[in-house]
């Protein structure tokens, strides 16, 4: 762990335990206390961007020896646009969530600066799906997006190969199983049963099964023509997570 890594630590933790606190906030319809927890969230990850402006210029022109400090600067930078797409995506605002990711995945995308994770670069694709299904087509002119530079399934796909060659040398491995799950699912390959039975044998607790259960959820309530997949999906990952971490009741 880097110097910086250890310096934005709380800052990370701030703003997740704040959006964990917005949600829990809003289920319980107390719509004021989430709104105040949202903002607590975003001033937090905001504080982490500018501990990172402080540890010096990033310059994201330098094309060739880029210093050890660069490159923290460039994880730092992409996992901080990646903490702030989620509290936007949570907060349902879903552009600044998609830009707040398309930012992450330009510096993941750069393979000069040695990023092990396909965060900002799946959830890029998935939010745009959830806002526009005809994505999933294989026309590329269903989109005027000009940042998708191919349809998007080819993209997932070549998300799902990055993963396939590198998820042992992830951030955490198991995060990038998830997401290798979901893009398979999407995809509907014949090999996401292998991905599905890897996710199981790694994870260590329930946390990844809920937290890609609530996405693929989300998913099949849309357009998708693939929703009855994954359907399917939810009730397997709710039915592995509650055999193996039972739920305690209270």
């Amino acid at each position: 762990m880097s110097a910086l890594s250890e310096r934005l630590g709380p800052y990370k933790l701030r703003a997740q335990r704040h959006k964990k606190a917005a949600m829990q906030a809003r289920n319980a319809r107390d719509l004021k206390r989430a709104e105040e927890e949202f903002e607590e969230a975003e001033s937090s990850i905001e504080e982490a961007f500018e501990e990172i402006e402080a540890s010096g210029n990033f310059n994201p022109n330098v094309k060739e020896n880029i210093d050890q400090a660069t490159k923290d600067q460039a994880r730092e930078l992409a996992d901080c646009w990646g903490i702030r797409g989620g509290i936007y995506r949570e907060e349902g605002k879903i552009r600044e969530a998609i830009d707040a990711y398309d930012n992450g995945y330009q510096l993941e995308s750069e393979t000069r600066y040695e990023i092990h994770s396909t965060y900002n670069t799946v959830n890029r694709l998935v939010l745009r799906l959830l806002t526009n299904p005809n994505l999933l087509k294989q026309d590329s002119s269903a989109t005027s997006d000009s940042r998708l530079l191919k349809p998007l399934p080819e993209l997932l796909a070549d998300s799902a190969r990055a993963i396939a060659a590198e998820w042992r040398n992830m951030t955490d491995p198991v995060w990038s199983l998830a997401d290798m799950v979901l893009i398979k699912s999407i995809l509907e390959s014949p090999d996401e049963t292998q991905w599905e039975e890897l996710f199981k044998a790694k994870a260590n607790n329930r946390f990844p099964f809920d937290s890609l259960g609530t996405v693929v959820k989300t998913l099949a309530k849309s357009e998708l023509p693939i929703s009855e997949t994954l359907n399917q999906l939810a009730q397997r990952l709710d039915e592995y997570a509650t055999e193996r971490w039972p739920l305690q009741k209270s």
